[in-house]
């Protein structure tokens, strides 16, 4: 078929007893899908003709999507993926990460993933997030985007590790509010100070950009640490009093 391959080791060809054509096609062992932005990998697999529904085993796959601006390329392994008759990808019990497999910086494992290239967005239920393999958030559903179209809702979570502040996780929701302007609210743990909260609000004329950022951390434990204890080691009334006064009315 025009843009579409399939390689396995054996085929088995049903024909519509009334049509008596092709129908169904049923590969077994070392099976291999080619379709423009998807390759999928599996034991075995059922292509129903009909309703252009594909049922593949065990499998790796690969998504590729590119547009003028920008090029979505995202891999991971499942037990059954269904792709229906809408080219939506429906995978049970499978990994994914936008990271090279060689070197997967992060994956997420989900219960159950979905994959809408021609909506832009894919579902995940009951997700874990790994960083270098160490699970640090679950989620029991999330959406995230395939692509730059905009849509409200919860961006990927991030974590980094900084030696001075130990962990950070950032999980950003994102305001769709206007073709012109939008809302991206950042909740974010940090490990040694504490918690802290992050506005991103951009709006756009047909003349102008104005981007106004703020953040806030309410309650600084690495702070309140050096207040306490190591400042008054370090000043002295006599050398610089002032100082040391107000930062003590610092919070």
């Amino acid at each position: 078929q025009p843009g579409r391959k399939l390689v396995a080791d054996r085929a088995l060809f049903f024909r519509n007893p009334k049509s008596q054509k092709i129908s169904q096609i049923d590969l077994l062992g070392h099976v291999h899908l080619f379709e423009p932005g998807h390759l999928l990998v599996g034991s075995q697999a059922v292509l129903d003709l009909q309703t252009h529904r594909q049922h593949i085993h065990d499998l790796v796959y690969r998504v590729v999507r590119k547009t003028d601006k920008a090029e979505y390329n995202a891999w991971g392994q499942a037990q059954t993926a269904l792709r229906d008759e809408n080219a939506i990808l429906y995978l049970q019990h499978a990994t994914y990460s936008t990271c090279s497999p060689a070197n997967a910086t992060w994956q997420a494992k989900v219960q159950r993933l979905q994959l809408d290239r021609k909506e832009g967005w894919g579902k995940a239920r009951n997700l874990v997030l790994y960083l270098g393999g160490v699970p640090v958030f679950f989620a029991p559903m999330m959406t995230f985007p395939l692509d730059k179209r905009r849509k409200s809702g919860f961006l990927f979570p991030t974590a980094i590790y900084s030696n001075v502040d130990g962990f950070h996780l950032r999980v950003p929701y994102y305001f769709n509010l206007a073709p012109n302007y939008d809302f991206t609210f950042t909740p974010e743990a940090i490990s040694k100070r504490g918690y802290k909260l992050s506005g991103d609000w951009r709006y756009m004329t047909a003349r102008s950009f104005s981007h106004l950022f703020l953040s806030a951390l309410p309650s600084d434990r690495l702070f309140k640490n050096f207040r306490d204890n190591q400042a008054p080691a370090l000043y002295t009334d006599a050398m610089d009093g002032p100082s040391l006064r107000r930062l003590s009315r610092n919070s």
